[in-house]
């Protein structure tokens, strides 16, 4: 057997039993066939088994609105001070987004007096970081 001068370790001569590479589908048959149909109806683990309810649906609209404030996250304030306006999520329009507005509006709080607070604490912040 010739021998590469460049390959550090030359490959030994191949002694696998393996049968010759077929299709995947003849594969998962031949293992179908060796362990019984029941092979191919296995669950994938992190999947939730069929029988499995999903979780209750809230009735109220209260309960409805808090599922959404959950689920819908603030984008936080620009850097006013720094002379930035727009919103950090990327959509494209002057923070607060709409998406902001959502979150807020189903957590209950009013949209303008938030913008306002969170405004006051972002100059607030940009004001003591410049007195350093």
């Amino acid at each position: 057997m010739a021998t590469n001068p460049n390959d550090p370790l030359p490959s030994a001569p191949s002694t696998s039993t393996a049968p010759a590479a077929g299709s995947i589908a003849d594969e998962l048959s031949a293992a179908a066939a060796d362990f019984g149909s029941d092979v191919l109806s296995l669950t994938v683990p992190h999947r939730s088994a069929p029988s499995e309810r999903p979780p209750a649906q809230p009735q109220t609209a209260e309960e409805r609105l808090a599922t959404i404030a959950e689920l819908i996250t603030p984008c936080p304030p620009p850097d006013v001070a720094n002379g930035y306006d727009m919103c950090l999520c990327g959509a494209g329009v002057v923070w607060p987004c709409n998406t902001t507005k959502a979150a807020w509006l189903a957590g209950g709080h009013d949209v303008a007096q938030k913008v306002r607070a969170l405004m006051d604490e972002a100059m607030r912040a940009a004001s003591f970081g410049s007195e350093e």
